[in-house]
């Protein structure tokens, strides 16, 4: 079901994507950040739900009320996944010479981001695409930021395909700020769909550094929440086994657009299965953890640790009492 008004501005300068799923806790955050975002250009907003259950859908019913001019929404009728509802997403923006995203537990931070990212682009037509650096907000809210981590390389920088391709983990996509025109000509939209992509800031990134540069502006203009279950950090074994297999599709499907990235299946499953291993240790899984880490080719202490259930307990608590330390640490130097 799809909810637009009459006065939704069709034809702005940037349109805006939001994707969520249950999070009626954050989403009015994520909302305001955009419509609070100061620019002398004008910009909707684009949302798409995953079949919400918790009351997120009510909550974005109010704001579409409330801001008919800027809030369009897509209501799906089945859940099909992260990659799968920003696909739909983006199949629904209207107009613009640019578009700009954010998760549904993330919020913009910066007032002038939008403006700060389109005056950049405007300036240098050989970008496609833009990103910038977050906070990030644990599950109690405390924000942590070191925004003294661009003073040594205040300058904004290239990202290549291969850098992207290879730091999985750097790329977020309350940053990115993409050319339309370019994004909508090659955004295999279907193909997040069709396998599932587990993930979409990341492919997203990959795909248009393939068709121009990518600058990463040194800047902190949005906030990153982390610690709380969702679509990317699932906390449940079966759905984290699922989610790595998606996660070899979208791999394959992706080395299959630019050969020239290195790729082999073999390595894909030493990634998977240390993935896993980790997550059956936190949750203290045990027999998984056990068999995962016979499936690891390269035996580190973790590994070891995981041959008998004293050795998994010991290694468990050793691992807690280290993350409390820097925890305390974090706090101290966020505070």
């Amino acid at each position: 079901m799809i909810i637009r008004s009459d006065k939704f501005i069709a034809n702005p300068t940037v349109t805006c994507s939001i994707i969520v799923y249950n999070q009626k806790k954050w989403i009015g955050q994520c909302i305001d950040g955009m419509l609070e975002q100061v620019c002398d250009f004008p910009f909707n907003i684009v949302i798409s739900d995953d079949c919400s259950t918790d009351g997120t859908q009510e909550v974005l019913k109010d704001y579409q009320a409330r801001y008919p001019e800027k809030i369009k929404l897509v209501l799906n009728e089945k859940n099909g996944g992260i990659g799968a509802n920003w696909a739909t997403c983006c199949k629904a923006l209207e107009g613009g010479e640019y578009v700009a995203f954010c998760d549904g537990d993330d919020f913009w931070s910066l007032p002038n981001k939008l403006q700060t990212q389109y005056d950049y682009m405007r300036a240098h037509q050989e970008c496609v695409g833009t990103t910038t650096g977050c906070d990030t907000m644990d599950e109690n809210n405390v924000v942590y930021s070191d925004h003294t981590k661009y003073d040594d390389n205040p300058n904004p920088r290239i990202i290549t395909q291969q850098q992207i391709w290879t730091e999985f983990s750097n790329i977020n996509m309350g940053g990115v700020f993409f050319k339309k025109s370019i994004f909508d000509k090659h955004m295999p939209f279907d193909a997040f769909i069709e396998y599932g992509f587990p993930v979409q800031d990341w492919p997203a990134m990959l795909i248009m550094a393939g068709y121009g540069e990518i600058h990463f502006l040194p800047i902190f203009s949005f906030t990153y929440r982390l610690g709380h279950v969702s679509d990317a950090h699932p906390q449940d074994f079966g759905k984290l086994e699922r989610k790595m297999l998606r996660g070899k599709k979208m791999y394959q499907y992706l080395h299959s657009l630019f050969p020239t990235l290195p790729y082999n299946d073999a390595e894909y499953d030493r990634y998977a299965n240390k993935v896993l291993l980790q997550f059956c240790i936190r949750s203290g899984n045990y027999p998984m953890a056990k068999k995962y880490a016979k499936l690891c080719d390269k035996k580190t202490v973790r590994e070891y640790c995981c041959s008998t259930y004293l050795t998994f307990q010991m290694y468990r608590g050793m691992k807690k009492m280290s993350k409390s330390i820097r925890s305390k640490k974090s706090k101290k130097t966020a505070s």
